[in-house]
């Protein structure tokens, strides 16, 4: 694996949680899908599914001898800013926290664990077969 990219990675993780973050700190503006049901749960699910891909990436780089350490840190590290991000938005007055997107989020890190643990099951490399 290139230096390159290990050495970028985990900026690229830091950059990610601080988007999503400011993402979903800022207040919603009317827009024209409001009435679609279930779509702030959509959001939410997807988001923290392309977080959970990215923070399973950087645990396996972290950690590249011991796949379920990196499946356990990269799912849980989603799975906690998850709960974490609806914590904060508990605290704004113009976000509301909800458990339903609470379970999206975990949700959509758990569907980042199992394509990412099929990946790797597909594709092993030598080093991660432990």
């Amino acid at each position: 694996m290139s230096r390159i990219w290990q050495v970028h990675h985990r900026p690229l993780a830091l950059i990610a949680s601080g988007g999503l973050l400011i993402l979903l700190s800022i207040p919603v503006p009317e827009h024209p899908l409001e009435d679609v049901q279930l779509l702030d749960k959509w959001t939410h699910f997807v988001l923290f599914c392309g977080l959970g891909w990215i923070y399973l990436n950087t645990a396996l780089r972290r950690s590249p001898t011991s796949l379920r350490r990196a499946l356990l840190g990269g799912w849980g590290a989603a799975v906690l800013m998850g709960l974490g991000s609806e914590g904060l938005q508990l605290l704004l007055p113009w976000r509301s926290g909800e458990w339903l997107d609470a379970l999206a989020n975990a949700i959509g890190a758990t569907l980042a664990l199992a394509t990412f643990l099929f990946f790797q099951l597909r594709n092993p490399s030598p080093s991660t077969l432990s």
